[in-house]
């Protein structure tokens, strides 16, 4: 059967991370495995407007068109959806943390007529295999979907073994000539690649919205993992490598066995963990293995300067973890990126001028403040659903990196949150001894049009 799978293209913020989406490029190799045809389109690296991606699918004419779409793209992949039905008259399948949080919102939509909920590795071959032989849907674990005019929620998929999966289509993507590092701030080694070592993470912190894997942590063997890397670097030249787990170093002897495989294999190419770490799960012995095997850069979900809000918000951590882990990260020769949080729940102005100071306190190399966001499926967006103001209705402004308030709560009110979120950019970035570090650091120069634009949104 010929399918074709859709990745959105993101709301333009500073800069967007030029990677082959990992999901889509899962489905697209099991479904190859299957058998079935296969065609791709990034839209955030390929250059395709409405027009050419309506004669795309009128030339390929597929049975089916899957569309992956996280908050932000929930609406293009309804777009992406309604061209398909349109056009060719596919069966359109749409996928991501989104859909997966509120799929009868997907589903009231008359062009489109199943969602995959949560991982969908097995989900989509028995999808694909009931189209192509005209099946029921009914038996297919893991889907929402319409029965006439009823929506039907099937039970929940299995989760599958992670060693069982094919590596990821990179072939199908037009990669490596169209994606860079997963830092472009950071880094412009390319060919770059992202690698899933493991999914699912046990913590329940109030703005995460566990949706596309689960909170059941689940590893590749470490011997799968260095196999791929392996494959990456000699197959397709790569000279970078994202972790991009929920987090890479939440079981240390998974994390060290990587570590020590990649070394025994002479596979130390730079790497880092762009998705973030929890700091309660680094020390100084996983942190100096990273180091040897060819970790250049770590990043630190941090998300408060305040214990208070660190306790509201289920993080499950202190300060003084994230302090230590910090000041080792940075003994053993580590770059740190640190994220943070503005106006979560909880919080009023001394909390989050707690947040500023402890960043500066810390002085990481680099820190991304974002403003807290409830995202369907998180204990956060139910809460200020029911008991707050949310802000905005507009699913496509929840990509936008600007400063934007999505909601008021209690103390938290639009005015504190955009006026303090500048404020910490300005605080931080702008110490003098901290800029002349910045200038003078390798790789500012050449990003210096990038880091430019986005400081214009705190002057």
């Amino acid at each position: 059967m010929k399918v074709v799978l859709i990745s959105p293209s993101p709301p333009k913020i500073w800069v967007t991370p030029r990677v082959v989406p990992l999901g889509l490029a899962y489905i697209a190799a099991v479904l190859e495995h299957e058998g079935h045809r296969v065609k791709v389109l990034d839209f955030n690296v390929e250059k395709l407007d409405q027009e050419d991606l309506l004669a795309l699918l009128v030339k390929e004419a597929p049975e089916a068109v899957g569309v992956t779409a996280t908050t932000p793209l929930i609406k293009q992949a309804w777009r992406i959806c309604k061209m398909a039905k349109e056009s060719c008259e596919a069966t359109t399948v749409i996928g991501g943390p989104h859909a997966s949080a509120l799929p009868d919102e997907s589903l009231e939509k008359p062009y489109v007529d199943i969602v995959v909920r949560e991982e969908g590795e097995g989900t989509i071959i028995e999808v694909c295999g009931n189209i192509e032989k005209d099946l029921s849907l009914r038996r297919i674990r893991g889907i929402s979907y319409k029965e006439d005019v009823k929506i039907v929620h099937n039970p929940p998929s299995e989760l599958r073994d992670l060693d069982s999966l094919p590596f990821p289509a990179y072939h199908l993507f037009k990669y490596p000539r169209l994606y860079g590092s997963p830092q472009p701030l950071i880094s412009n080694r390319v060919p770059a690649a992202n690698i899933m070592t493991s999914r699912g993470c046990p913590w329940n912190c109030m703005f995460c919205a566990k949706i596309a894997s689960s909170r059941s942590w689940r590893a590749r063997s470490s011997e799968n993992v260095v196999e791929e890397w392996r494959w990456l670097v000699d197959k397709f030249k790569v000279r970078e490598i994202g972790i991009v787990d929920d987090c890479f170093t939440l079981h240390k002897r998974h994390a060290l066995k990587i570590c020590e495989l990649l070394i025994k294999e002479g596979l130390d190419i730079p790497w880092c963990t762009p998705n973030g770490v929890r700091a309660d799960t680094l020390d100084r012995e996983l942190l100096s293995a990273m180091k040897r095997a060819g970790c250049y850069h770590i990043d630190i979900g941090a998300e408060s300067g305040n214990q208070d809000v660190l306790n509201t918000i289920r993080k499950g951590e202190t300060l003084d973890q994230i302090k230590e882990a910090v000041a080792i990260a940075k003994d053993v020769g580590l770059k740190v990126t640190m994220y943070f949080m503005i106006g979560n729940i909880g919080e009023n102005k001394e909390t989050m001028l707690d947040t500023i100071r402890f960043a500066k306190k810390l002085n990481p190399d680099y820190v991304q403040f974002t403003v807290a966001t409830p995202y369907p499926g998180s204990k956060l967006y139910e809460i200020v659903r029911k008991e707050g103001k949310l802000l905005m209705d507009n699913w496509e402004l929840y990509g936008h990196y600007e400063g934007r308030a999505f909601f008021e709560y209690g103390d938290v009110t639009k005015e504190l949150v955009e006026e303090t979120y500048k404020r910490a950019y300005r605080e931080f970035y702008m110490r003098p001894k901290y800029a002349f570090k910045l200038l003078m650091r390798k790789g500012t120069w050449r990003n210096m049009v990038n880091i430019a634009k986005g400081f214009l949104h705190f002057i």
